[in-house]
């Protein structure tokens, strides 16, 4: 009997198809010093469709595997990815946000158009990390962060990848027996057991593309999903009907998970991992996490208008959960504010990866390992999580922000400077199914408060929101501006940045600004005074260079504080070049290489009035404004510098429009 045959053999129900596999299979994976690393990913997974006690399971999906594996590890009922997959993958691989890496929409194939919103080649990604530590790396099946060669996982830290485009076009979608799913597990089984060094640490992305649909485009299957082995369903649902015209997608939506679940479980088996009663093997070293890159799609979800690609719970709630090496097996559910941002430096504080082998850019994820692994200090826990979505046509660019009870979705911003849209704002503890639009109404007091944080969280963490209601907010404009570069020409709007950096020519571009602040009164509202400022911001007006050919990345550009004089009169680079406080910094922003693409619908024409880009609240730029405002004669602005990328060439410079603005924040 081949091995396959014998899976397919057993399908009790209430065994999770391992037991009858101990006698099939050789011994387990050679446990290693450093503990493995598998991480599964659902597609189009939300926490309506699996089982388990931290997850409400409202599509009735039998996925006994996952449950049980969740009930031996700890789980996290408040994770959040983003509405789509190619933004939440960028996001897992990086920890870095969708404006950090220029991922905020789905990535397609064309790679004349999409590579430059792709994730680029020179990001730091968690494969380069675990490779670096001596980790053999697999990405089985579904990237979709990349086109061009350098931004696929081969070039990216994985020594293995198997591609779902590559394999699932032998799935045929009438046959059974062939599926795609199958064939990814045995790959993954395969290449993890036959690595060059049996001894060596693994580390295995195992990116399922199930259980996302596949329309089949020759039209033999009307359904959007396919029909699986029915051996691999031990549950005896009734999924398929003798005549498939009444198979409905929500039952073969359920089916393929349960056939995920089924296959996830023979291959945590056969890899050791597991035993036959389906218990961790603390042998095999091995930690697995699994998640969803995002919600269930509409076609089967419980409500279509809160599903995958909504910004609702429905389309970026998703479940996660993690067992084994170290994990306490006492099933714990746990409330924490998680994101897909976190699992970059949680896993590498689980390796112990040194900080310098995390990357050199900056990253918005923060480690949850003390919640998988006891021995690991207290970590500071997030106060919010941070998802996000992008539509080309119209381009428009949406966020949501939730902390432990609220969550507020609104406008990204993609136009000038305008007011912030508020769409929506929630009260998910006494309204978990996001009716109830909080806006519409008066906010109490304590919502007011907690709609203000968020609202300023917004403007400081997604660089492209920059504004909010009327009543709050004042902008002070420019009294002066200047633009100049290390060769001493002067820019006919504001540039920041570089010019191949690491070669003994490059050139820099440096942009000054001051403001307006002796005047600062007659900005204000009506009956407002200096004192009813309580936070302060730059906010600049991005052009259209990012669209650029030789463009690669921009390093993080920060607002230092200007010692020097300049408005008054032009200067030289050099007399300018140490004119600032590098001690005083008030404002920074990390640019996406391409952050206006995808705003632009990617027709490469720019938007006319530009797109804004916050540099986020400063304590100091707001002490500086109540000095500016007593002593104008100390008012000499501000200049922007980027940080060089030695290691990238090209034109790391970006420009802005010659208009910008200090927006204040008021009580």
């Amino acid at each position: 009997m081949s091995i396959m045959a014998g899976v397919r053999a057993f399908t009790q129900a209430a065994v999770i198809l391992i037991s009858a596999m101990a006698p099939m299979y050789g011994a387990p994976v050679q446990a290693a010093e450093s503990p493995n690393i598998i991480m599964i990913v659902g597609d189009d997974q939300g926490v309506d469709a699996i089982e388990g006690a931290a997850w409400p399971n409202d599509l009735q999906c039998h996925t006994p595997n996952l449950a049980m594996f969740a009930a031996n590890g700890r789980s996290f009922t408040n994770c959040r990815v983003n509405a789509l997959c190619s933004p939440s993958r960028a996001m897992i691989l990086s920890g870095r946000t969708a404006l950090q890496t220029g991922v905020t929409n789905v990535i397609h194939k064309n790679p004349s158009e999409y590579a430059l919103f792709a994730l680029q080649g020179h990001e730091r990604t968690i494969g380069e990390m675990l490779h670096d530590l001596g980790y053999y790396t697999l990405l089985i099946d579904k990237w979709h962060v990349g086109v061009s060669d350098d931004q696929m996982p081969l070039a990216q830290g994985f020594d293995v990848y198997r591609s779902k485009e590559e394999y699932r076009p032998l799935d045929d979608p009438i046959a059974v027996g062939d599926e795609h799913l199958t064939k990814m597990v045995e790959f993954a089984i395969h290449d993890v057991t036959s690595r060059p060094d049996p001894n060596s640490p693994y580390a295995l992305f195992f990116w399922s593309s199930d259980p996302h649909s596949r329309r089949d485009q020759s039209g033999r299957e009307p359904l959007k999903w396919w029909r699986v082995d029915e051996s691999l369903l031990p549950s005896g649902e009734p999924y398929y009907h003798q005549d498939p015209a009444d198979d409905t997608e929500r039952d073969r939506y359920r089916a393929v998970v349960e056939a995920m679940d089924t296959e996830i479980g023979r291959m945590l088996y056969q890899l050791g991992v597991i035993n036959a009663n389906g218990q961790y093997r603390p042998e095999s070293n091995t930690v697995v996490f699994y998640l969803g890159d995002n919600g269930t799609p509409e076609e089967v979800a419980p409500r279509a208008d809160h599903a995958k690609g909504s910004l609702f719970e429905g389309g970026i709630n998703v479940p996660l959960f993690v067992f084994g090496h170290n994990v306490p097996a006492d099933g714990q559910i746990l409330d924490r504010l998680i994101s897909g941002l976190d699992l970059f430096d949680t896993i590498g504080d689980i390796v112990a990866a040194p900080m310098e082998m995390r990357g050199e850019f900056p990253r918005q994820g923060m480690s949850f390992a003390d919640d998988i692994d006891p021995s690991i200090e207290t970590l500071p826990q997030r106060d919010f999580t941070i998802s996000s979505r992008a539509s080309s046509k119209p381009p428009k660019c949406w966020v949501a922000l939730a902390d432990d009870r609220y969550k507020l979705i609104c406008s990204g911003g993609t136009n000038w400077a305008v007011p912030l849209h508020m769409d929506a704002f929630y009260d998910m503890e006494s309204d978990p199914t996001e009716d109830i639009n909080l806006i519409d109404a008066d906010l109490t007091i304590k919502q007011e408060a907690a709609y203000l944080v968020l609202r300023d969280a917004v403007m400081d963490h997604w660089y492209t929101a920059v504004s909010t209601r009327k009543k709050l907010y004042a902008d002070i404009p420019l009294t002066d501006r200047y633009s100049i570069t290390s060769l001493n020409t002067k820019p006919r709007n504001q540039k920041v940045g570089h010019i191949n950096p690491g070669l003994g020519d490059a050139v820099e571009a440096r942009s000054f600004y001051r403001f307006d602040v002796e005047n600062l009164e007659q900005y204000l509202p009506r009956g407002r005074t200096i004192d009813d400022v309580v936070a302060a911001r730059i906010i600049l007006i991005f052009d259209s260079d990012s669209l650029a050919p030789d463009e690669t990345d921009t390093g993080e550009i920060t607002a230092y504080v200007m010692k020097e004089p300049w408005s008054w009169r032009e200067k030289t680079w050099d007399e300018l070049v140490n004119g600032h406080r590098a001690d005083l910094q008030v404002g920074h922003v990390d640019l996406a290489p391409h952050v206006i693409w995808d705003f632009l619908g990617h027709s490469g024409v720019p938007v006319p009035e530009g797109a804004p880009i916050s540099l986020g609240s400063s304590d100091l730029l707001l002490q500086l404004v109540r000095l500016w405002h007593a002593d104008w004669k100390s008012n000499r602005g501000v200049v922007l510098i980027a940080d060089p990328i030695n290691s990238l060439p090209g034109d790391q410079s970006v420009r802005f429009k010659r208009a910008a603005l200090l927006r204040l924040t008021l009580r």
